[in-house]
């Protein structure tokens, strides 16, 4: 039986062009990511439903939507009112028929939709879900750097930690026998990616390891990268495998393209043409 893949954006929200690209300076990353007046560029909150059988998966589940206004004008927070009921219905789906939700890792922007807003109360999004996360990202998550302290956000981390849903795992694992996630350590401690075979095709959820296809150009890698010498020898590692198997790449947070074929030319990384899947909406 096929796995069906479904690319979902939860959201968009506005980052620092300049900590997304690290050490590339503007003048470059500019031509493909427009900055707002404030240096922002519009990022998706794009998150994968993987249909397998009569598994419901979820690959990350965005920022939600119990964010106050700060923070939303702090990140330009689009859809701050985003309901998954809303988006999983344009698949015959609801929160509860979901099976498992996959935190490649727990940024906010990845899991914070673990929780939703219901009335003046915080409650699990997934009431019947199973969540799966890497022992070594929950433990950094409690006790994370100065770098990234801000990203981990209490509201979500301690309702999932005191659940019956958590799955705590360490290293790769078989989610079904078609999914599977493989862990890396350049963006944060033992984030997750994620495979998903698929009647002789690979399909890969890299998460913030590229994050978006400028990400795809191996130099280019985020401030936000816990270990940036790390993040580009696993990008290299990565995508030299995705081109010589012809995976398609899904990315969370490009605003325009949310999958394409993976390929080398002029040796560097770019997208196959006839195989880049645009999203969509761009944002604003």
């Amino acid at each position: 039986m096929a796995v069906n893949l479904y690319p979902i954006v939860a959201g968009y929200f506005r980052v620092d062009g300049g900590a997304m690209f690290g050490v590339v300076p503007r003048v470059l990353w500019e031509q493909k990511y427009e900055p707002d007046d404030k240096n922002r560029i519009s990022q998706a909150l794009r998150v994968l439903l993987i249909i397998d059988g009569d598994r419901n998966i979820l690959v990350d589940v965005g920022a939600g939507n119990w964010h106050d206004a700060k923070f939303i004008s702090n990140y330009g927070l689009e859809n701050d009112d985003f309901s998954f009921d809303t988006a999983l219905a344009d698949h015959n789906l609801s929160t509860d028929d979901i099976t498992d939700v996959v935190l490649t890792h727990l940024h906010f922007d990845h899991a914070g939709g673990w929780i939703t807003q219901n009335g003046t109360k915080l409650v699990p999004t997934f009431a019947r879900a199973r969540t799966w996360v890497q022992k070594a990202q929950l433990d950094w998550a409690k006790e994370s750097s100065p770098i990234d302290k801000a990203s981990y956000m209490d509201a979500y981390l301690k309702p999932l930690v005191q659940g019956q849903q958590l799955q705590i795992i360490e290293a790769e694992q078989q989610i079904t026998d078609k999914v599977s996630v493989i862990p890396v350590h350049g963006h944060t401690p033992a984030m997750q990616t994620v495979m998903v075979k698929n009647n002789g095709e690979k399909h890969f959820f890299p998460s913030d390891l590229v994050p978006t296809v400028g990400h795809l150009h191996i130099p280019y890698i985020a401030a936000y990268d816990h270990n940036t010498v790390m993040a580009g020898q696993e990008k290299q590692r990565i995508l030299d495998q995705a081109c010589r198997e012809e995976w398609i790449v899904y990315f969370c947070h490009d605003p325009l393209v949310e999958k394409g074929q993976v390929v080398q030319e002029k040796g560097k990384f770019v997208l196959k043409a006839d195989q880049i899947q645009g999203a969509k909406h761009a944002g604003s």
